[in-house]
């Protein structure tokens, strides 16, 4: 499909050359350039359907985008039905981002992916498969990001004297 629309672009432009050339002769065909300027229009047409998937400018059928409308009403149920309930409504990000927390030197020293895991787990108390069905990773590395930030955490309250 690439190809051709590869291929109708290439033609638009030599089309294009050639109506400019027509425009600078002295001696105008006007029949040429009336057909070099239908042929431009129809290349410029198929152009528009291979790249939007359906015939452009036709509005008395059925658009491609409107055969799936749905209600918003059905839509705010199906949200509220399976959708992830917040365990707490802390913001977690608070407490990671304020200097003055206690978490906040044994979080820090947290990867992304650790943090988010132990987030999740720990504090959101969803299960491992969850998780790692949330993160797009395997369960074997959530066990792992889970594992390293709790060892992080526990030798983080050891050694540290703010905690």
């Amino acid at each position: 499909m690439l190809d051709l629309l590869m291929s109708y672009l290439l033609s638009k432009n030599k089309v294009l050359k050639r109506i400019k050339s027509l425009m600078q002769c002295d001696v105008v065909d006007i029949n040429e350039l009336a057909l070099n300027r239908q042929i431009l229009s129809d290349i410029n047409y198929v152009i528009e359907w291979l790249r939007e998937g359906h015939e452009p400018n036709n509005y008395n059928a059925i658009d491609k985008r409107q055969c799936y409308l749905v209600n918003p009403e059905t839509i705010e149920k199906m949200i509220n039905q399976s959708m992830y309930q917040k365990q707490s409504e802390d913001e977690y990000s608070d407490f990671i981002h304020d200097v003055n927390h206690q978490s906040y030197y044994a979080l820090m020293k947290l990867t992304k992916q650790e943090l988010d895991v132990f987030l999740m787990h720990k504090c959101e108390q969803l299960s491992l498969n969850d998780v790692a069905g949330l993160l797009n990773i395997s369960k074997s590395a959530a066990q792992s990001y889970l594992k390293r930030a709790v060892n992080k955490i526990n030798s983080e309250m050891q050694c540290n004297l703010f905690l």
